[in-house]
């Protein structure tokens, strides 16, 4: 029904392009009018938080409150969805507003193909290594650069009380002739580009104090690309 309905609004908005901002609008249009609560998205298990943390420390994406967010939910995208991103458990986590309560839910992880929260996108890869979402940082002459943002959980004990504290750590990798490669030290970015060893050693050496990050990924990436 909600395909239908959104086909009509889309050539109502003379929308063609399957990801203009037209088509967004009428899917935003299609769902207040059917009511938040009744959307297959919201659909999940009840979120129950396992952890207890220490003061501004999470396991989240972003922070521990919920931003606007779009989901790709079997083949459709729902809009304006309030959502962390949890990274441990690589769960993404929904509100749902009805007249009587406010809901955190599960929506089923295997029904989300992909999703994007505070301009950054998110999406399962079909590589054969691939786990979990990534996050992609660039596409550059056909080479596509993605992070895997993940966490390192450690356990504190303090006056008989316990405790996690979650630091946040980060790969990249690139798709390559249907592979994915990482990219987080030298001799990786040399097997990805085994003919440019002299330009990758070079860079490196000219950047030995900065960190592996998106900038030096996306520059080196450009130079290797020209």
């Amino acid at each position: 029904m909600k395909k239908y309905l959104c086909c009509f609004a889309a050539i109502f908005f003379s929308c063609y392009t399957i990801f203009s901002q037209q088509e967004k609008e009428s899917l935003i249009w299609f769902d207040k009018i059917i009511q938040p609560y009744n959307l297959e998205i919201n659909s999940g298990t009840k979120y129950f938080e396992k952890y207890r943390t220490s003061d501004n420390n999470h396991h989240f994406l972003l922070d521990n409150k919920f931003n606007s967010a779009s989901i790709l939910y079997k083949n459709n995208w729902y809009h304006n969805i309030l959502t962390k991103y949890d990274i441990l458990e690589e769960n993404l986590i929904i509100i749902i507003n009805s007249a009587k309560q406010e809901t955190s839910i599960k929506p089923d992880y295997n029904h989300i193909s992909a999703f994007n929260i505070n301009d950054r996108f998110f999406l399962k890869l079909n590589h054969n290594n691939a786990k979990g979402y990534y996050e992609k940082i660039a596409t550059i002459n056909n080479l596509t650069l993605y992070k895997k943002n993940y966490l390192k959980k450690v356990k504190r004990i303090k006056k008989s009380s316990t405790f996690f504290i979650f630091k946040k750590r980060e790969n990249f990798f690139l798709s390559k002739k249907n592979a994915l490669l990482p990219l987080n030290k030298k001799s990786e970015w040399i097997e990805a580009f085994p003919n440019q060893k002299k330009t990758i050693t070079s860079f490196f050496n000219q950047n030995k104090n900065a960190k592996l990050k998106n900038k030096f990924c996306i520059d080196l990436l450009k130079k290797l690309t020209r």
